[in-house]
């Protein structure tokens, strides 16, 4: 090979752990399922959720009222009008029920474009102002249930009221029943709606469904299928897809959608900023070892159910001087921490084990238990 010959080393490639991914273990996620019934060609009801399932700022479920003109415009159009509401009225409930009275004008006018007979939809819509906070708003006899872990099962409570003839006092029109709904939007007659407040903890879901779901399945039913399915590790596609099923099995022939949101728990950024912050206060030193250390804490995350991220990964966000000392004052940790940052033992026993080493060979301090 002559001098000019060049030579080509081998690239090596960095795995790199992406930055953001992780922190994002938590928080909301969302997953929707809606079939057409038997009594007409097309689906007349509509979901969404936006920005995106994996951050869901707006979730709802419209439905076109039955015997209304262009049933599926009047619910696309309704969805499309919440979803376009500016972030600043997500906290603000009498400027959301302003947001609500005008869709009622831009439905109207949306089907009016089409045809001179008259359409609308009822609604169940969530804004979500934090992540644990959801201002929930219902017009007509569109639902949502707040399901709560409990146990093996999940217990189910409705969060909204029907808007029906028979719940307002109102005498339905000729050929309407009292279980119709009084209030829709794009007919006039959205009223005022009532906008619940409700707070979502990790674990719990919300459930947002049409009357071709809950005039079917049972609320125990609910939850039993929700339970179900979150046990087997299912995706909430597939569980609202399961309700979706068991309405038409159950004997229903009216579209039926349902849509559940679940917050998803906190794991990695409240345990490692805990840990930055305590380190800090009880001026800890890093000993020679961090690095196997900080392995070993890696494999304690894993084994609380989130995904292991590489040691780089870690080191960005808290630094090892901070995390890992050689051998960490317990009782200066825990002085330091407030009583919502507290972590499980292991995570201090951890950085006297080797990588790998599972559980403790340590008693855990019963402060953490």
């Amino acid at each position: 090979m002559s001098s000019s010959t060049p030579v080509r080393l081998p690239h090596v490639t960095r795995t790199a752990w992406p930055r953001r991914s992780w922190r994002w273990l938590g928080g909301l996620k969302a997953g929707y399922a809606s079939e057409a019934g038997s009594r007409h060609g097309c689906n007349q009801d509509s979901c969404t959720h936006a920005p995106s399932a994996e951050r869901p700022g707006f979730c709802g479920v419209a439905d076109g009222v039955g015997g209304g003109a262009h049933g599926e415009i009047a619910s696309s159009v309704l969805l499309s009008h919440c979803a376009d509401a500016p972030r600043t009225t997500y906290r603000n409930p009498d400027r959301l029920v302003e947001w609500v009275i005008q869709g009622d004008a831009r439905v109207a006018e949306a089907i009016a474009r089409r045809t001179s007979q008259a359409g609308a939809a009822t609604l169940a819509a969530a804004w979500f102002p934090t992540q644990g906070t959801a201002h929930l708003v219902s017009v007509g006899d569109c639902r949502v249930y707040r399901l709560s872990p409990g146990g093996q099962r999940y217990s189910i409570r409705r969060v909204t009221e029907d808007q029906t003839y028979a719940n307002v006092a109102e005498a339905p029109p000729p050929n309407g029943r009292p279980n119709d709904p009084a209030r829709m939007v794009g007919a006039g007659s959205v009223g005022v709606p009532a906008v619940v407040k409700t707070e979502i903890r990790d674990g719990e879901l919300l459930l947002l469904c049409s009357d071709g779901v809950h005039k079917f399945v049972r609320d125990e039913q609910i939850a039993n299928v929700v339970s179900d399915g979150l046990g087997d590790g299912r995706s909430l596609e597939t569980i609202c897809g399961t309700l979706v099923r068991t309405a038409k099995s159950n004997g229903s022939h009216d579209d039926a959608s349902a849509l559940l949101v679940l917050r998803r728990p906190w794991l990695a950024p409240r345990w490692a900023y805990a840990f930055a912050r305590a380190s800090a206060f009880a001026r800890l030193r890093c000993s020679a070892s961090a690095r196997e250390r900080l392995s070993a804490l890696s494999g304690c995350a894993a084994a609380f159910g989130g995904s292991s991220p590489s040691v780089g990964s870690i080191t960005d966000a808290v630094s090892a001087s901070a995390v890992l000392a050689a051998r960490p004052n317990q009782n200066a940790i825990a002085s330091a921490l407030r009583p919502k940052d507290r972590i499980p033992a292991c995570f201090i026993s951890a950085s006297r084990l080797h990588p790998g080493t599972w559980p403790p060979a340590t008693s855990p301090d019963p402060r953490w238990a």
